[in-house]
């Protein structure tokens, strides 16, 4: 409030100091307690910035605030009663957290009323020597995608080729099999970021192989992405090779779908007549048994030739 107390003091030649102490009555008599809501990316210490949400004071009124650069809101002087906060925009790259927290604000302090089990919410009463608590909302990162291109080593695309999508890297706990559609694509949705994935060839379409290594074995990709959207940062990881958000082209490349980030790779199918570049095991075995038949072939006719 206005402290309206009309201060006179005389100012003399001889310099000396006169002082004015005053006081102002607070709105809130009581020691005003502070409440710091902090958003965070999960699993780290990033900050988030510009996420909405709606406060809701004990008279019923409401008002939108927004975190700073360092992912904060701060709450002063707030009113006794009964408070709500709930998130009401996330930021790009990032998933609204859904609960809806109850606190009650004393005269000494603040009590929280919500469950906050399972809920990716963390509650800090009394962090300092003011009565200054903290609410951190761990933030989850929106999901992304795996789109799969397949084509032919003509650049033509191939409908109908089965990918599996697993857990392990044994490939014994699948998560998902789709089959390539009519323009050569699918898409894996709803991944989780910092979750390692291996997906490989299942089915090739009719007329083609599987590519596989010098070994025989059916090639298995490993994928995993490291984003941090609060600093613009998309890290994705194909078998151990790293990508940037500034691999917009090739074979493998990142892809924006209305903000929902996009890991695309193209994968090259061979005509199954066609012997493959690594040179298998099977194909060395095969070119030995026709050249044995041959051979076996050219003794029999010279045999016959000369029996007759």
């Amino acid at each position: 409030y206005i402290n309206n107390e009309i201060f006179v003091r005389t100012i003399t030649a001889s310099g000396g100091v006169e002082a004015v102490h005053t006081y102002n009555e607070p709105t809130v008599k009581e020691q005003p307690n502070e409440l710091i809501l902090n958003k965070v990316q999960i699993g780290t210490d990033k900050p988030i910035e510009g996420t909405i949400f709606t406060h809701t004071l004990p008279d019923g009124s409401t008002e939108d605030v927004t975190t700073d650069k360092d992912g904060n809101i701060k709450f002063v002087g707030l009113a006794h009663g009964t408070h709500k906060i709930k998130e009401k925009v996330a930021s790009d790259g990032y998933i609204e957290n859904p609960h809806e927290i109850t606190f009650t604000v004393f005269e000494n302090g603040i009590e929280m009323n919500t469950d906050l089990a399972d809920k990716n919410i963390e509650w800090k009463p009394g962090r300092s020597k003011s009565p200054s608590f903290t609410l951190q909302v761990n933030e989850e990162l929106d999901d992304y995608k795996l789109k799969l291109i397949k084509i032919n080593d003509k650049d033509a695309i191939l409908p109908g080729a089965e990918f599996t999508i697993y857990e392990d890297k044994e490939c014994t706990k699948a998560i998902e099999t789709l089959t390539t559609n009519e323009t050569g694509i699918l898409v894996f949705d709803n991944l989780k970021d910092r979750q390692t994935y291996y997906f490989k060839e299942t089915k090739a379409p009719a007329g083609y192989r599987i590519p596989v290594d010098s070994k025989g074995n059916v090639h298995v990709y490993e994928l995993r992405t490291e984003f941090t959207p609060t600093e613009g940062i998309y890290d994705f990881f194909v078998d151990g090779q790293k990508y940037t958000v500034t691999n917009t082209e090739g074979s493998v490349h990142l892809e924006d779908e209305n903000g929902t980030k996009v890991v695309a790779i193209t994968v090259i199918n061979y005509i199954s007549g066609k012997l493959p570049e690594t040179g298998s095991n099977t194909t060395l075995i095969l070119m030995l048994v026709g050249a044995s038949l041959l051979c076996l072939f050219a003794l029999r006719k010279r045999f016959a030739k000369n029996t007759d």
